[in-house]
């Protein structure tokens, strides 16, 4: 029984459409033939038959070759180069007659003609990957394909697993004038008093209880009485980075691309500095342990329907990133500033927010709607320059 089960599923996986309508023409042909007594029409249907057997004996045999993929480089950016390898090797002790081996890539396939090898032979070929397009495309299995020249049946072969190769976008290093910016906002002192930290705020009694090395004692000296310093508890500088991914809130995919960017380029700074960093969208929180994880995740982002906007965005930020001392609000130019008003007052108060809108082919812009610096960039390259425009709004 498991060998009739083993040879009927031997039987579909060599079956192509092909051998299915030259099989049902031999069937009908035969048939009619000799029901109808039309001599033509059987010739046919035999000479179908005899296709179906000369094709089936391509599949006596199996290639007994190794076949490995190679990626040189599994990371790239936007526009740069990449490659796959592919090496056929014949570790066989005879001959290894043509075949033919096919490579996906993404939702393409590549085809590729082996020739005869020879006894440790081997065949290999390079393949060039377009990145024009940011986003991960599984490279492999490379299978082999056994079978007739005409397509009839055709056995295929998996060589080892997929490979991803992701397709970073495309980012910017911040100039000193913006990244000077961010560092000024690193530390601003909040509202919550504490008995030790960096900023001075006053000078109280001593309580029972209190740190002695918080005593001022030139004070105690002059007043009679132990005095102690009092801060102001200055945050951590933690950037969350809300990125829409919303087709309502963006133009065109070129506006989704350069959003995506600026919220790279935020986020690698961020990393760089050793800072906390949190980047949200619309249907999940990105990893953002190190640079490479942070752009591998953001070469997946894609943008979809939603119901949610920027809003519903901003009140995820504000009940999955409570500590952020920055937020950047990123969306397209269909968003208006009274929407990114509406997700301001989502946040909690006292964390200073950016709200980037992406434009493509404008000129950089900073106005302010209130206490809210909003910015228009039309191209990654444009974008330190805007951000410029905000420090008046940081210094309140």
């Amino acid at each position: 029984m498991k060998r009739l089960l083993q040879l009927g599923k031997d039987i579909t996986e060599v079956i192509t459409p092909i051998s299915v309508v030259v099989t049902c023409f031999a069937a009908f042909g035969i048939a009619a033939g000799f029901v109808l007594d039309w001599v033509e029409l059987t010739v046919l249907g035999i000479g179908a038959l005899f296709c179906l057997v000369i094709c089936g004996l391509f599949l006596l045999g199996r290639h007994n070759v190794d076949v490995e993929v190679k990626l040189p480089r599994n990371r790239v950016v936007v526009g740069d180069t990449a490659s796959a390898a592919l090496i056929v090797t014949n570790r066989r002790s005879r001959m290894v007659m043509p075949s033919r081996i096919e490579l996906p890539v993404g939702t393409n396939t590549t085809e590729f003609v082996v020739p005869r090898l020879s006894p440790g032979a081997h065949f290999e070929e390079s393949l060039t990957i377009p990145t024009d397009r940011r986003g991960v495309y599984p490279v492999g299995p490379a299978r082999s394909v056994q079978g007739d020249p005409i397509g009839v049946f055709a056995h295929e072969q998996p060589w080892g697993s997929a490979t991803d190769l992701f397709v970073h976008p495309r980012t910017i290093r911040l100039d000193n004038v913006t990244a000077g910016l961010l560092r000024d906002l690193d530390g601003q002192p909040v509202p919550q008093l504490s008995d030790s930290d960096v900023a001075f705020h006053a000078l109280r009694d001593y309580i029972p209880g209190d740190d002695r090395r918080a005593v001022h004692w030139k004070s105690t000296a002059r007043l009679g009485r132990m005095m102690v310093r009092q801060h102001e508890e200055t945050r951590r500088w933690h950037l969350a980075v809300a990125l829409s991914t919303s087709t309502n809130e963006y133009a065109n995919e070129d506006e989704f691309e350069l959003a995506v960017s600026v919220a790279g380029t935020l986020g690698l700074h961020a990393l760089a500095h050793g800072r906390d960093l949190t980047v949200l969208t619309h249907d999940r929180g990105l990893r953002t342990t190190s640079r490479n994880t942070l752009l591998d995740q953001l070469a997946a982002v894609n943008i979809a329907e939603s119901k949610q906007s920027i809003v519903d965005l901003a009140a995820d930020v504000a009940s999955q990133a409570p500590s952020a001392t920055i937020i950047a609000l990123l969306c397209g130019s269909t968003v208006e500033a009274a929407t990114l008003k509406a997700a301001q007052s989502r946040l909690p108060l006292g964390v200073f927010t950016i709200a980037v809108s992406a434009r493509p082919g404008v000129r950089p812009e900073s106005r302010r709607m209130g206490t809210l610096p909003l910015l228009s960039v039309g191209t990654l390259a444009e974008f330190p320059r805007a951000m410029r425009g905000v420090r008046s709004v940081a210094a309140q």
